[in-house]
């Protein structure tokens, strides 16, 4: 990453976050206000405290990134899922109101211009951004995709076994896997989003995929060793690793190494795991944009160690959370934006 990102507010929001966080969190338990009361009632202190969390992560991406763009993004979430869960958001203008006391309390005022605007803006907005938001779910209608995503949460293990055990070879399975299959999984997502599913069935939609798809690939020989090494791994405490199970799997029917490393590690064992392996490439992924700053900090770190740089290492990205942005090779630094498994080989054959 270039050294401009790098300004007081940043650096200053940074250094204060744990400070703002148990500052934020005392306000709200202790405000009186009828929405705040009602909020904590309906969503209990674990998810306030995860909601806070969040919040304050997509913030510090937008002043990593010098875009606000990112906390638009998050904001933008929040009022779609929680407006579907009937809670009133309001909740949420009060909660960027305490966020921008508490910083007025820590950030000197030169470094609390920046945080100032892009939060009085978020008030600003309110309202406008809700309407905008209940208004942005764009399910994949394709009649095809319609129908799998129903087998999907009504639990239909038996008939999406058969539509993805009719290919005889691995890209014909890709095909079908990187268009329809990821579409009705993110069908099952917003129909999550809208209430309209339980998380059960969002749960049970996924533990179908794996299942079959782990069984369906076992039919598939190990193709020629290719003798490049590929390392897989997501985001610091992302438990999401389908995505990254999955490709592993594919790769090693190719003929790749694969080293996959999973989810839930902190970002300092990921690193010491990219210098042991010595990989050739490196695959980070991400599913939550909150993940994104975790990211940038990984790369940059990479980036300024002489000794895998010497390597002449790839680094790629992939995963859900890069999808709104316009040119995600460019805002990280890396080699590759990999869109889906088919272009994550066609990459790998290109080097």
């Amino acid at each position: 990453m270039t050294e401009h990102i790098y300004t007081n507010s940043y650096l200053e929001y940074k250094r204060y976050y744990h400070d703002i966080f148990l500052d934020v969190m005392h306000e709200l338990t202790h405000n009186d206000l009828i929405v705040v009361k009602e909020t904590f009632l309906k969503l209990g202190h674990n998810e306030i405290h995860y909601l806070v969390s969040y919040h304050q992560k997509a913030f510090l991406n937008s002043l990593y990134f010098n875009d606000e763009v990112f906390i638009y993004f998050h904001q933008n979430w929040l009022y779609r899922v929680y407006y579907h869960r009937n809670i009133n958001l309001e909740f949420f203008e009060v909660l960027n109101n305490i966020f921008l006391k508490i910083c007025n309390i820590y950030i000197s005022s030169v470094a609390n211009v920046n945080i100032a605007s892009i939060y009085n803006k978020l008030l600003q907005d309110s309202k406008i951004m809700q309407e905008e938001a209940l208004s942005s779910y764009a399910l994949n209608d394709d009649p095809k995709i319609v129908a799998f995503t129903q087998l999907l949460i009504e639990g239909n293990k038996q008939a999406v076994m058969e539509h993805l055990a009719q290919f005889t070879t691995l890209e014909q399975f890709l095909k079908f896997y990187s268009t329809t299959v990821t579409q009705a999984m993110k069908n099952v997502g917003i129909l999550w989003e809208k209430n309209d599913i339980s998380v059960a069935k969002e749960h049970l939609s996924t533990n179908i995929i794996e299942s079959v798809v782990f069984e369906v690939l076992e039919q598939f020989i190990v193709e020629n060793t290719i003798e490049k090494h590929i390392f897989l791994c997501s985001a610091p405490n992302e438990m999401h690793g389908l995505g990254n199970k999955i490709a592993s799997v594919v790769l090693e029917k190719k003929g790749y190494k694969v080293t996959n490393l999973g989810g839930n590690l902190p970002s300092d064992e990921i690193l010491k795991a990219i210098e042991l392996f010595e990989p050739d490439v490196v695959v980070l992924s991400a599913t939550l944009q909150t993940s994104l700053i975790d990211i940038a900090l990984i790369i940059e770190q990479l980036k300024n160690d002489d000794i895998l740089i010497s390597k002449n290492m790839s680094v790629a990205i992939a995963g859900g959370a890069f999808e709104s942005i316009s040119d995600p090779v460019g805002l990280f630094e890396v080699d590759y934006y990999i869109n889906n498994l088919q272009e994550m080989l066609e990459i790998l054959e290109e080097l």
